[in-house]
């Protein structure tokens, strides 16, 4: 089984329990790190890299818009998922413009773990694909040096 480093971006402790409870759902070894404020977001992104980012959208003083930004910008691989009491107009947005995974409402928790193995073996599935294209890359190309290497010799 994987380890899955999973940061969370959460003011409230009965919710970041929720979400703890959930992720060990998953099928992965979780190791998470909780940050409750900007501040402590910014050093932890210096510090250390996530395999998956969930962040509620409402947080005083700082929304998840701005988490979603800056996750983004350390990372722009990592999964990033909102989790809310409720869904507007700015949430629907963010998730569509700022290329977030996806986003679960808090009553329906229960389908979190369910969307993480999903995202992350899509993840895993599009870095394989991506380095079975690199190494067929080379492959051609040290076909074309061969060739011309050949051709250069007789």
């Amino acid at each position: 089984m994987n380890t899955l480093r999973v940061l969370i971006i959460e003011d409230e402790v009965d919710d970041a329990n929720l979400l703890l409870h959930e992720l060990k759902k998953t099928k992965f070894n979780i190791y998470p790190s909780i940050v409750a404020d900007e501040k402590k977001l910014k050093t932890l992104l210096k510090s250390w890299e996530p395999d998956l980012i969930i962040s509620d959208y409402y947080i005083p003083g700082f929304s998840g818009a701005e988490a979603l930004l800056m996750s983004k910008n350390a990372f722009p691989e990592i999964p990033f998922i909102f989790v809310t009491g409720k869904v507007d107009r700015d949430l629907a947005k963010e998730t569509i413009l700022n290329s977030t995974d996806a986003y679960v409402l808090k009553d329906e928790i229960h389908k979190l773990s369910i969307l993480i193995n999903t995202i992350i073996d899509k993840k895993e599935l599009f870095l394989k694909d991506k380095n079975v294209n690199y190494a067929l890359k080379d492959a051609k190309e040290l076909v074309e040096s061969a060739k011309l290497k050949t051709n250069s010799s007789n």
